[in-house]
């Protein structure tokens, strides 16, 4: 059975100003509608998603839909309004879809530019099940979201990346967030680092190294599921090897 699709990428604490945050978003959103089949047509969504926005100035409408009379920022012009060199330590969260319900088509969700010691930044690109659906009517969906996993790392400069359904994350590790997906990128660990003979292989788990440094881990190249219950025994695997290497926490 199809799920849902979601690609996921982390990092720590990394000021962006609004024009920065606001600019790094739209080169993203241009990159998804030319990458993902029937990924169109992406707009802001308002905070009910009963709405989408219709103006066509990019940075009036992030500013629109970012800035929130609950964070503080940097600096303020006359009008009350943060500047566009304005940052804040909560960074500025977003919310774009084509379709105007949550369990459909492609969302791309996101809070980026936070810089204090609570606030995560991460950017998560949800291709829901009809997408996927008609993604594989014309091309290998391995394929698809692999490349835009990659163009994801290097743009966001993550310390991890990972393509992932929920199912299946609750399948390999039901108490925490795991770090383990269907594809599992870890910029701190070189593929140098692991061995060469690993039980990795036998269970069919491989991995490549990135351009930009780190290493990319693939359950397989083909969709995985949380049905299967090797492609569960798997990730359990490459999460328990990951773990003991202290390459990851619990």
């Amino acid at each position: 059975m199809m799920n849902d699709l979601m690609i996921g990428f982390y990092w720590q604490s990394r000021m962006l100003s609004l024009l920065d945050a606001a600019q790094a978003v739209h080169v993203f959103q241009k990159l998804l509608e030319k990458q993902i089949p029937h990924g169109n047509k992406i707009s802001f969504q308002s905070t009910t998603l009963d709405k989408q926005s219709q103006s066509d100035d990019w940075i009036s409408e992030f500013c629109t839909h970012t800035i929130s009379d609950q964070h503080r920022y940097s600096s303020y012009e006359a009008n009350g309004k943060p500047t566009s060199h304005a940052n804040s330590p909560l960074g500025f969260s977003f919310h774009l879809s084509n379709s105007e319900k949550r369990n459909t088509g492609l969302h791309l969700i996101g809070t980026i530019g936070a810089y204090d010691e609570f606030t995560k930044n991460s950017v998560t690109v949800k291709i829901c099940k009809d997408i996927c659906s008609e993604i594989i009517k014309s091309s290998p969906l391995f394929q698809v979201v692999k490349k835009t996993l990659l163009f994801g790392i290097t743009h966001w400069n993550v310390s991890l990346g990972k393509i992932f359904s929920l199912k299946l994350s609750d399948a390999i590790d039901d108490d925490n967030f795991t770090a383990i997906g269907w594809l599992t990128y870890l910029a701190h660990l070189p593929p140098e680092q692991i061995p060469a003979k690993s039980e990795l292989l036998g269970m069919g788990i491989t991995w490549e190294a990135v351009p930009q440094g780190g290493t990319l881990f693939m359950l397989d190249q083909e969709m995985v599921s949380a049905d299967n219950p090797e492609h569960v025994a798997r990730g359990k695997l490459l999460r328990a090897r990951l773990m003991e290497h202290g390459w990851i926490e619990n």
